[in-house]
Formats: C-alpha cells, structure tokens, sequence
C-alpha cells in the first residue's frame, strides 16, 4: 500500500504505510539534527542526548521505558549521525498503541536526570576510547579529518572526550529544546494497522506539541577545492594495516549520486568485484577490501577500505589505487555494469523485506530529500546509465590530485614486520614507524601511477601500420596494433548472413550467431561462461546481410 503523509498544525511530519504482512509495527522519529550542527564545544552533544532520551521521564521512572518495550516483545534503540537522530520502536502490532505511547513520551517529555547524564558520560567516554583500539575506526576518522578539514563532516560522531567530560545537564536540555521542535521531525509508522485509526492515535500524542521555529543551523563551511594528494598514517598496537583512501564527491541529491554508487559497486562490492578479483584474491595484498559511496547531505566520500599486512602497506595502496584510476581510463564491461545495477536494484528490494527497513527508507528520504518518492527517481536515473556516463562521472571525481590516504599500521616495536621497509627505522622494542615517509611513500606510488598512465594515454602517436596476413587456410588475418589502449579486440567474419538464405531457411544465420559462443567441442557452455569471466571479457556473436561471424 502507498504511503500516506501528513503534516500536523504543529509542523510535525507523519507517514504511515500499512503493511500486513506480519503482525508487527515499527515507528521511528526522524529528528533533524546530528553532529554536523553541532557548535565549538558541542562536539558529540547529538550522541549524548540520543542516550539519554529513553532514560525516563516525567511519567516513567529511568529503566521502565526499556522495560515497558520488552514486556511486549520489542526492540527500542537508536543512533545518531551527522545529519540527523534516530528513535525506534519496534514491537507486536497489539502493542502498537503502547508503543506510540513510549516513543511520544520520551520524545516529549524526557527527564534528563543528572546522575543518569553523569552515568551516560561515563559510557559515553569509555565508547571514545574503545574507538580508540579500532584500527577500522580510526583510519575511517583519519580520512574523515583530512578529506573534510573545514566541514563538519571532518569530526567524529561520537565526539571528542575533552568535550563530552564537560556536558552538564544545562548544556544537554538547552540542545533538546533548542532542535527537537515538531518543524524538525518526521514521525514514520509501518505495519500491522489501520492508517486512519493510526492517524488519529499519532494527532492525538504528538498534536499537543508546541509548534516552534527550528532555529537558524549554523552555514557550514564549504570545502575548498582539494588540488593535491593528500596521505595521513598512525602506528597501534595492532596486527595488520588498516588503510582507507578516498575522494570527496557530492552529496545525497547530486544527480551524479547513481553513477558513483555503480562505480562503487563495480569497484569493490560483491565476490566478483574487481578488487576483491586483482588485489584480494588475484595478488594477494590485503585479507578483505571494500568499496563504497557515502553521499549524506552535504558531501560525501568515494572510498576504498581494506586491510594488509604491514609489509604490504603501499603495494596495497598502489594496487587499490590502480583499480580505482582504471575507473578514469576506460569503460567498464558491460557485464560488469548489468551486474551492479542488479546489485543496487536488489539491495533497495532487500530493505523492504522488514517494517524496520521501510520505515528507515521512508524517514530517511522524508528528511533530507522532503521526497519519499526519491528512491525511485534515483533508481529510474540508474537504469539508464550507460557505461560511458560511468567514464565520464569516474573522470569528474577520481583525479589523482583528489585522492586522500589513511592508513593505521601496526606500532613496529610491538609487533615487527616480516621483512625490512623503508619507512621503519630501528629494532626490536626500538622500532619505529616513520609516518611521514610512510605517508610520502604512498602518495608517490599512487600518483605516479595515475600520472603514467594519464600521460601514456594523452600522448599522440603515430598509428601504427596495418598489416594483412594470408594464412595457409587462405583466410585473411588483419592486424591493427593501437599502445594508446590497454585493451584488445578480435572479430572474427564470415560470408553468409541474411542474403545468403533460402526462404525456407531465413533467421538461420542469426540463430547460429547467437549459438556460436554458447559451447564447443572442448568447453560447455558453462564453462566456457566460467572462462569468459575470468578474463573479463565478453565474446558474442553477430549476423549481417552478407556476413556473421563472433566477436
């Protein structure tokens, strides 16, 4: 069923979609505020209150709200991130009134009771250095920091644990009235009900809110244009390292979005992606590797993430590199681009399987775009993709004097490399990492890649002869060389096609073109599919008026 939307007197927002597939419902508020409107000295304030909302409130003592939902059989939690704040319930749709009940509750009356924020506090504190003994978390945080230098995008979620010791309860309930305001929440509800009964349940708790302006968000610093590599590494006490490298790209509603996730989808997703084919699987360099477009509101990343052995540092970032600038330099297959498109297709499908995922779609959407419709109009635009718009989208963004690298590296004198590298000096407890030469190190394997094959592909050369060939079986052999391309192309043609076919027999040549590449006498058809992948080729055939042939 179509989703119904409403915008009460007060401002608020309100979707509800009935789905009677399981007797469940799932509500969710969508509040329009996270880290990145946070002001100097407000750094992790969004997180703080998402952990003290469901702590009591002037009707529930703390622990009865948790209580209350599991009694029922539910799940309620929430989570924070740079553009908004997350609260979700999800339970038995015969508990569903009980539930609007909790979430409206809290939403509006939360207790903020100082020993339960001083408790929070402390959570809050060990979580940020808990981050700390993450490699994956910290080399995100570094690329974060050093792709995002004056946009808010650079700071972690989570905070800073200079700031978040100093949050008092006055701090914390001036944020809470100062952005939960009807005008700045969507309120979304899936499931097991009747909309109009819903309808009614959700004026009736959320009606009485006092309609208040959102206040005006602080302009967030745009990010100058990024003209050099850029390469940042630490050393842990960690056993591998953690690299992440990537490129800052536009945000949720830039119309190049659909390209970029297909770029990344191609890239790194899936166990036939070319980095987890050529650099994983094929030379061995890192354990796992990942691709991803992250597009919130503002900006975004383009970004790789895998993990090495320490001697394997910058091979692996000069191999991850190489995959990501051959983006830039030629167009992906066709296979390859038919497959991501199934993958971007199927995973929008996947999300919809629980109310838990169309309600997160359905607030998502209604928040930053002010469309739930949006995901159509982005998977319209993908459809239509071809793989030249890849081209010409991978050239707009995956420049070298774009990239940015981050790696966290195992601490030398905790845990020695296998063999000797440059950017190590010393022994045993006296080992060092040179994160400067590590980080030069990078930067230079990567752009010298990129610039080589940027120049060998802008060099005009003179085209190399054609030549013909009269082989023994008298067929002729034509022979194009062209170094310009790393690619090469064989068609093979032959007299017939359709003038060639009596009446009784016409359509016979383009059915046997279309049965030329599915088998010979030496590989099945599976098999020989099995092959056509491994080389990432594509081999078809064709049929004319006077000829057909394979190609």
């Amino acid at each position: 069923m179509r989703p119904v939307i409403e915008r009460l007197e007060n401002g608020l927002t309100c979707v509800l979609q009935e789905d009677h597939a399981a007797q469940v419902v799932a509500f969710q508020m969508w509040v329009g505020v996270g880290s990145a409107d946070e002001l100097v000295g407000e750094e992790g304030l969004a997180h703080v209150f998402e952990h003290m909302l469901f702590k009591g409130t002037k009707k529930r003592a703390v622990g009865e709200i948790p209580q209350d939902v599991e009694r029922a059989g539910g799940q309620i939690n929430a989570w924070t991130a740079h553009d908004e704040t997350v609260f979700h319930i999800t339970l038995a749709s015969r508990y569903a009134l009980g539930g609007l009940d909790i979430l409206s509750d809290a939403i509006q009356n939360a207790a903020l009771d100082a020993h339960e924020l001083a408790v929070e506090l402390d959570v809050i504190r060990e979580e940020i250095r808990m981050g700390e003994d993450s490699p994956q978390r910290l080399s995100v945080h570094q690329l974060f920091g050093n792709i995002f230098k004056k946009h808010p995008y650079g700071r972690p979620v989570i905070g800073f644990d200079r700031t978040v010791r100093k949050f008092d309860r006055e701090l914390v309930s001036a944020f809470y009235k100062r952005w939960y305001v009807p005008d700045n929440m969507v309120f979304v509800a899936v499931g097991d009900f009747d909309v109009s009964n819903m309808a009614e349940a959700v004026r009736s708790h959320f009606g009485s809110m006092r309609k208040k302006k959102v206040p005006a968000r602080k302009t967030r610093e745009q990010e100058p244009v990024q003209k050099r590599p850029r390469a940042v590494s630490s050393a842990r006490p960690f056993s591998e390292t953690q690299l992440a490298i990537g490129f800052p790209i536009p945000g949720l509603c830039h119309p190049d979005v659909p390209a970029l996730d297909l770029l990344a989808t191609i890239l790194g997703q899936g166990m036939s992606s070319r980095i987890e084919d050529r650099v994983r699987r094929g030379k061995g360099l890192v354990s796992e590797a990942r691709s991803m477009a992250y597009t919130p509101k503002d900006a975004g990343i383009f970004g790789v993430f895998a993990v090495s052995p320490a001697e394997n540092t910058v091979k692996a970032a000069e191999a991850l590199c190489e995959e990501m600038f051959l983006l830039c330099r030629e167009p992906v297959t066709d296979a390859e681009l038919r497959k991501a498109k199934t993958l971007l297709e199927s995973e929008s499908v996947y999300t919809e399987e629980t109310v838990d995922g169309v309600a997160r779609k359905l607030g998502y959407y209604g928040l930053h775009t002010g469309d739930i419709q949006f995901e159509k109009r982005y998977l319209a635009t993908l459809s239509q993709l071809d793989a030249r718009d890849l081209l010409d989208v991978a050239r707009r963004y995956l420049g070298a004097e774009r990239i940015t690298l981050s790696a966290v590296s195992p601490d030398p004198a905790v845990v020695a490399p296998r063999k000797k590298v440059p950017w190590i000096s010393g022994k045993g407890t006296q080992a060092r990492l040179d994160n400067q030469a590590l980080g030069d190190a990078m930067k230079e394997k990567a752009v010298r890649r990129a610039e080589k094959k940027k120049s060998q592909a802008s060099v005009k050369r003179a085209a190399p002869p054609l030549t013909v060939h009269t082989l023994p079986s008298g067929d002729v052999l034509i022979v194009h060389p062209d170094s310009t391309s790393d690619l090469v192309a064989v068609r093979g043609a032959f007299l017939g096609g359709q003038r060639s076919e009596i009446a009784e027999k016409i359509g016979l040549s383009n059915l046997m073109s279309s049965v030329l590449s599915r088998g010979t006498k030496r590989a099945a058809a599976r098999e020989l599919a099995g092959r056509m992948d491994e080389l990432a080729c594509v081999v078809g055939g064709f049929s004319g008026r006077n000829t057909f042939g394979v190609s």
